[in-house]
């Protein structure tokens, strides 16, 4: 899962982020959505199937801001992002509060939250702990708590670091680029620049072939001092 982290990490520096009436990095204004799905009584897809059409709609709202070209766009993902919570809802009723079921509405309604649709955040919130109390070590909750808890507030870091540290775990002896990623803007938002800057060093060093490398020297070399958090 990729989410928009450069252009968070954009947001939190821009002096003039908390005065824009358009979503950062887009001419789109801010909208809210409604939380409308139709209800249905079972579901007509797999969770593999729901899993993927949630993965595809990564790339638009898997992190914010949200990537669209233009209101259409927007406009679309939203409809199918409507579909597939009217599927997840059913699917989580049928399989009666699985992980799969708790993973998948955890991670449709973090997409939800970074779209701007009204309830979102709680409703991501409520499954997200929900799984993880059943769960504890679920490697899909984990990593959507992580995304969800770096990208809420300041106050949700601690939560967001254990979720990075079951899944670092999960994973040892091996490394995890989209784990190591998530510590870089842990110890960002913590205004920890040393360690920040360090866990870039060594996601470079571990990861040379990554897509984020260019972004993360980017990132290292426009680090001050202290970095001004825009919650979302």
């Amino acid at each position: 899962m990729k989410l928009s982290l450069a252009l968070t990490f954009i947001t939190l520096l821009s002096a003039n982020a908390s005065s824009q009436v358009n979503i950062p990095g887009t001419t789109l204004q801010e909208r809210i959505f409604e939380l409308n799905p139709p209800v249905i009584d079972s579901p007509t897809m797999s969770f593999s199937e729901i899993r993927q059409s949630i993965l595809k709609l990564n790339q638009f709202i898997g992190g914010y801001p949200p990537s669209f070209t233009n209101e259409k766009e927007r406009e679309l993902i939203y409809r199918k992002w409507l579909v597939l919570v009217s599927e997840a809802e059913a699917f989580y009723t049928v399989h009666n509060g699985s992980e799969e079921s708790l993973y998948l509405l955890s991670e449709l309604y973090r997409q939800g939250h970074n779209m701007d649709v009204e309830g979102s955040a709680e409703k991501a919130f409520n499954n997200l702990s929900a799984c993880l109390h059943t769960f504890k070590k679920s490697v899909m909750c984990n990593f959507s708590a992580s995304y969800f808890y770096l990208s809420i507030g300041p106050a949700y870091l601690d939560k967001a670091e254990l979720s990075l540290s079951i899944l670092k775990e999960h994973f040892s002896p091996n490394l995890n680029s989209e784990v190591e990623s998530g510590y870089v803007f842990l110890h960002i938002y913590r205004q920890d620049i040393p360690k920040a800057k360090q866990q870039i060093d060594f996601f470079i060093q571990k990861f040379p072939n990554s897509s984020r490398v260019a972004m993360f020297e980017n990132i290292k070399q426009n680090l001050g001092d202290t970095i001004e958090w825009k919650q979302h």
